[in-house]
């Protein structure tokens, strides 16, 4: 991974060049600024009933998955109590030993495949979800004679690492707009209606 003293620079340079061109400058670039608008799409998904929805069917559906597991991990609890009553290198306790990890890796791998499945059928999904947002922002800005609509995120950036902070601030192009270019909450509007 790249260090911050090398990736820092190259950050302060996109963002040079985004504040030279966005959007006080746009007019040099034969786009005046009254046709560009911007979109926290971040808001739009916390805001947005369907991406709503999407998460809160993954988190049921997980809960369920983790319900129909519950009786497996309580016999699991159970073999491993029996297991403890028994003299260590036995033949009985190596039976039982090898029958409660199989059992443990079985139900583990089970668990694990359950909860891909459905983490991957929500990416399906909420990628549904923002190609339903960009197609929104394309007629928003048809609708209103727009040359660009740029997606910008004005959350705090809560980082846990170095590295973690360097990424999202490269995730951020946008590092300054006109409020009053901000559209997010009529597109909002058409996409919860």
């Amino acid at each position: 991974m790249r260090s911050l003293c090398t990736v820092l620079p190259l950050v302060a340079l996109v963002a040079a060049v985004l504040v030279l061109w966005l959007p006080g400058d746009a007019s040099s670039q034969g786009v005046p600024a009254s046709r560009l608008a911007f979109v926290d799409v971040a808001r739009v998904f916390k805001e947005y009933k369907r991406a709503s929805d999407v998460q809160q069917e993954t988190r049921v559906e997980i809960q369920k998955v983790e319900l129909q597991l519950r009786e497996r991990y309580e016999k699991l609890k159970k073999m491993r109590d029996d297991l403890d009553l028994l003299v260590p290198d036995t033949k009985e306790f190596n039976e039982q030993k090898r029958a409660l990890d199989f059992e443990a890796f079985q139900l583990e791998y089970e668990e694990k495949q359950q909860k891909q499945a459905i983490l991957a059928n929500a990416v399906t999904k909420m990628n549904r979800v923002y190609t339903e947002i960009r197609r929104e922002a394309e007629n928003f800005a048809l609708r209103n004679n727009l040359e660009a609509v740029f997606m910008m995120n004005d959350q705090e950036i809560d980082a846990r690492s170095l590295e973690e902070l360097q990424v999202l601030i490269a995730s951020r192009p946008v590092l300054y707009r006109e409020k009053a270019r901000d559209v997010t909450d009529s597109i909002l509007s058409v996409l919860n209606k």
